[in-house]
């Protein structure tokens, strides 16, 4: 007979994994307003889970895991005229030739999007993943003597921590700079509307960026930049036409590498909105010998941690 484990609901924990390694955090309680992080760390490839909850007595913690960018799929689709009882088989149906696995064993969730000014009219989303990849990843967190509450996506977790962030009405745009690739997500309030994956990452960036003696980036570096500037300007324009989206004023970047303000400055010379450094510790009580970098690399974690504990 196996005796159900007891539940630790005093802290809780955000996973995410990724090819550079497994982003950790732990929330326990607030202060001042703010969720304390006691614990935020990024995992080396072939660092076991289970090793880390078992040597910082995090067993039996609730628990919200992040998929890879490569285990899922976020897939807008039209969905308009279907009844709700049979959205999700549409849905099925719609992505087939949009995976590259049998819709058969795809986990699908939907994600519907409000137009800003139009009611009972919405976007649909469609997430999907292998089974298979879930169940992994749910074995190995079991076995980590973790209580697995739920399992996420990026953008979504990126949401639930942007949620902590003082009303914007018109909208918050994150740029999320990872080693070798990047995201946009475009959020109001708790509301999840767009996202865009880059192909430029601070990898990228850092080797072209040797700047002239006056501090100017090089030519290569500007031509990258330049790229962002495009894809998110595509994004911000997108949200406006398709979800009657008013023009978010401001951006947030958040780089995983070490801060350049010349790509800050660029960024906010040729983007409409204001580009400002993604400041965490403005929404987040953490610990002061965390740098900036692994802060940014821990991005769901952290909004995965908050949702695991209720908190949003």
């Amino acid at each position: 007979m196996r005796l159900s484990r007891k539940i630790n609901k005093d802290r809780s924990l955000g996973v995410f994994c990724s090819p550079s390694g497994t982003a950790l955090a732990v929330i326990e309680g607030v202060n001042d307003s703010c969720p304390r992080v006691s614990n935020c760390t990024i995992l080396p490839q072939n660092t076991q889970i289970a090793d880390y909850v078992s040597s910082h007595a995090l067993q039996n913690s609730v628990c919200v895991d992040v998929l890879s960018s490569g285990d899922y799929s976020l897939i807008q689709i039209d969905l308009q005229g279907v009844k709700d009882e049979e959205k999700r088989e549409a849905a099925r149906w719609q992505i087939r030739e949009l995976i590259d696995y049998p819709a058969e064993e795809a986990v699908i969730d939907l994600l519907e999007v409000p137009l800003v000014s139009e009611k009972e009219i919405s976007r649909t989303f469609v997430v999907t993943a292998p089974i298979s990849a879930l169940k992994a990843r749910t074995a190995e967190l079991t076995a980590a003597d973790l209580h697995l509450e739920a399992i996420d996506i990026p953008e979504l977790a990126i949401k639930v921590l942007l949620e902590l962030y003082p009303d914007e009405p018109r909208g918050l745009c994150l740029l999320w700079i990872r080693e070798q690739t990047g995201l946009v997500v475009v959020c109001r309030g708790d509301t999840f509307f767009f996202s865009r994956s880059l192909n430029v990452g601070m990898t990228h960036l850092q080797q072209e960026s040797v700047a002239t003696d006056d501090g100017i980036l090089s030519e290569n570096n500007q031509s990258l930049l330049d790229g962002i500037v495009l894809e998110v300007q595509r994004s911000l324009d997108y949200c406006e036409s398709n979800f009657r989206l008013p023009p978010v004023p401001k951006m947030l970047v958040a780089l995983c590498g070490n801060d350049s303000v010349e790509i800050i400055e660029y960024l906010d010379r040729y983007l409409q909105p204001d580009v400002i450094a993604a400041d965490f510790r403005q929404i987040l009580d953490l610990p002061f010998d965390i740098d900036s970098s692994t802060i940014n690399s821990c991005l769901p974690a952290f909004g995965a941690a908050l949702r695991a504990g209720g908190r949003l």
